[in-house]
C-alpha cells in the first residue's frame, strides 16, 4: 500500500472513530433527556398553581422527591363554622403533600399548647404576625392558626374563641423528601395561604389584614 493510501486508511478509520464516539453521546445524551422527562418532571407538569390557585408549584416543587408523574386535588365540605378544606399532591412514586382546614372552637393559647404541636412530634419552629400563628417541625409538618369568628354553621361557645387551622403533611417513600429549614419555612407558606383561602370560604366575620407573608423562621 503506498504511503498515500495508508494515510487515508488512518484518516477514515480516524473519522470513524469520532463519528462513532459521537453517536454513543448523542445517543446517551438523548437517553439521559428522555429519563429526566419521562421520570423526574411530573411536578414540573403540575399546573402552576395548586389549592384553587392559592399554592404556587414551585413550593410543592421544593418539598417533594422528583416523580414521574403527579396530581393533585382539592375539594371542601360544609360552610362557615362547619367548613372542612382539603387539598393535595400525590406523586407516582405515592410521596404526597397533604393539607386539612377546618374552622374549630379552639383558643389561641389552646392551640399553641396543645392542638398545634400534636403534629410536631420534635422541636418545632413558631413565628407570629397580625394575629396569625405558625409552627413547623421536623421538616415533615406546619400547621397556621387564624382568628375567624364565623357568621354561619353551628357554633357552639364562644364565637370569638374559633379560628381558621390548617395543617399541612408531606410524606415520601421511595424516595426521601428534601429535608432543612427550607422545607419546613415552604410548608408554613403552604398552610398560610391555604388558610387564607380558606379564611375566605368560610365567610368570617371581620376582614383580616393579612401580612403579604409570615416571619421567616430562625435557621436552627
Amino acid at each position: 500500500m503506498t504511503e498515500t493510501g495508508e494515510r487515508a486508511r488512518r484518516e477514515y478509520t480516524w473519522k470513524a472513530f469520532v463519528l462513532c464516539v459521537v453517536g454513543f453521546c448523542l445517543a446517551g445524551l438523548a437517553a439521559w433527556f428522555g429519563y429526566v422527562q419521562l421520570f423526574t418532571k411530573g411536578l414540573e407538569r403540575l399546573p402552576a398553581t395548586v389549592c384553587d390557585d392559592t399554592v404556587p408549584r414551585d413550593m410543592v416543587i421544593r418539598v417533594l422527591p422528583e416523580a414521574r408523574a403527579a396530581v393533585e386535588r382539592a375539594h371542601s365540605t360544609g360552610a362557615g363554622a362547619d367548613l372542612d378544606y382539603f387539598c393535595h399532591v400525590t406523586t407516582s412514586d405515592d410521596a404526597r403533600i397533604w393539607s386539612r382546614t377546618q374552622v374549630v372552637d379552639v383558643a389561641r393559647k389552646d392551640w399553641l399548647e396543645r392542638d398545634g404541636r400534636r403534629g410536631a412530634g420534635g422541636p418545632f419552629d413558631h413565628v407570629a404576625s397580625a394575629g396569625v400563628e405558625a409552627l413547623a417541625s421536623e421538616d415533615h409538618y406546619s400547621g397556621v392558626y387564624i382568628p375567624c369568628t364565623p357568621s354561619t354553621g353551628h357554633i357552639y361557645g364562644d364565637p370569638a374563641d374559633y379560628a381558621v387551622v390548617t395543617e399541612v403533611w408531606v410524606s415520601a417513600y421511595d424516595d426521601p423528601a428534601p429535608t432543612g429549614p427550607i422545607v419546613r419555612q415552604t410548608l408554613t407558606d403552604i398552610a398560610y395561604r391555604v388558610a387564607r383561602h380558606a379564611y375566605e370560604l368560610a365567610g368570617c366575620r371581620a376582614p383580616h389584614a393579612f401580612p403579604a407573608e409570615l416571619p421567616r423562621y430562625e435557621v436552627r
